[in-house]
Formats: C-alpha cells, sequence, structure tokens
C-alpha cells in the first residue's frame, strides 16, 4: 500500500512536471532547454510521438540550433532506424560544426553515410573523427552496430590487426584482436570470412568474425 501510494505520488508529480513545461515551451517555442527538456520526458515516458512533435516545434522555432536536430535524429534513430533514415542523414549533416565537439553526431553520421553507400563521405568523415584529441580507448571503442552480416577475405594480416577486402566497398575494413582473440590464431590471408561491423573514430571495424 505504501509503494503504490509512493509511486502515485511521484507520477503525480511527473505529471504535473510535463504539464508546467508543456504550457511553458509551448508559450514561447524559441526556448530551445525548455523544449529538449520537455521531449527528453516524453521520450522517458514512451510518448515517442509527443516528444517528436516537441523536437518539430522547436526546430520550427529555432533553425540554426543544431543540438535540436542532433537530439531528434538520436531519438528518430532508436526508434525506428530503417524506416527514418532519410532524415536522420537529413538532420545529422545539420547538427554540427566543422570545429565543433559533437563527435557522436559526426560517428552515427559516418554510419549511416556507410549503410546508405555513400561510402566516399563516410570516410571523409571518418578521416576527420580519427584526429581528435580524446582518450584512445574511447576513440577505438566500437559503437552503433550493424545487425546484418557480411563477406569478405581477409588481404593483409599482421600480429595484432588485419584487413579484409568486400566487393563493393571501396576500403578495406579493419579488424583489431581485441575483438576477434578467439579465432585470431586461426585466420590467415586469402581466408573468406563472415562477420559483423561496428564503428569507432576511424570508421568501420570488422568484429565477430568467424570462416
Amino acid at each position: 500500500m505504501q509503494y503504490d501510494a509512493e509511486l502515485a505520488k511521484v507520477l503525480k508529480n511527473q505529471e504535473r512536471l510535463l504539464n508546467s513545461l508543456d504550457k511553458a515551451f509551448f508559450a514561447n517555442t524559441r526556448n530551445s532547454n525548455i523544449g529538449i527538456r520537455l521531449a527528453k520526458l516524453y521520450k522517458d515516458n514512451g510518448s515517442i510521438d509527443k516528444a517528436i512533435s516537441v523536437l518539430d516545434s522547436a526546430i520550427d522555432a529555432n533553425r540554426s540550433d543544431i543540438k535540436i536536430k542532433y537530439l531528434k535524429a538520436k531519438l528518430l534513430f532508436e526508434v525506428n532506424e530503417p524506416k527514418y533514415r532519410k532524415e536522420i542523414l537529413y538532420l545529422l549533416d545539420k547538427s554540427y560544426n566543422e570545429n565543433d565537439r559533437n563527435y557522436d553526431g559526426k560517428l552515427l553520421y559516418g554510419r549511416e553515410l556507410f549503410i546508405s553507400k555513400d561510402y566516399q563521405k563516410s570516410f571523409d568523415i571518418f578521416d576527420t573523427l580519427k584526429e581528435v584529441f580524446i582518450n584512445e580507448d574511447a576513440k577505438n571503442s566500437i559503437n552503433y552496430t550493424i545487425s546484418n552480416s557480411y563477406y569478405g577475405e581477409i588481404v593483409n594480416k599482421q600480429l595484432n590487426f588485419l584487413f579484409i577486402k568486400l566487393d563493393d566497398i571501396p576500403k578495406d575494413i579493419f579488424a583489431h584482436i581485441n575483438q576477434n582473440d578467439n579465432i585470431w590464431e586461426n585466420l590467415n590471408v586469402g581466408d573468406k570470412i563472415n562477420f559483423k561491423i561496428g564503428f569507432n573514430f576511424k570508421g568501420p571495424v570488422a568484429y565477430d568474425i568467424s570462416k
């Protein structure tokens, strides 16, 4: 009983907060900070359509605010990335300036370009990302993995890394021992392999390799 009462109180307080923020935002849609906070609350509550509507209103009122475009792209990515890919690409293209620190937006943009087979533009994005000054562990961490598998041939293998050639991709895909140590000793140049792809600041990375 006490738990139910406390939960009801929390939900009521959250509802009041949502109503308050909603009124404040739609009284002045140029206040992007309130819009961002309101959209995040709607998203957390599972009200995705309302979250998108708030971000659309904020974008209409703040055409130069790149942060809002980035947040909407991320929301659409999480909701249904294949369905909204074209809009995600458009928003991500507008979500950063050349010298800003929205590295996640650039990383996701490079990924979406890669999936859309705009390989040259994708690799150009990663060429800029690999030069940024951040922790090397963070730079090499694999993000935004692709669910489907790829097929290629090992064309170069060194002690701790190798490269894989794919027929329709102009640049060889990098793989490191750290993500494939369970099979590494059995991999050789010329082997035909299956693998998954994720992304770090240097570009697409092969992992979960199998013959």
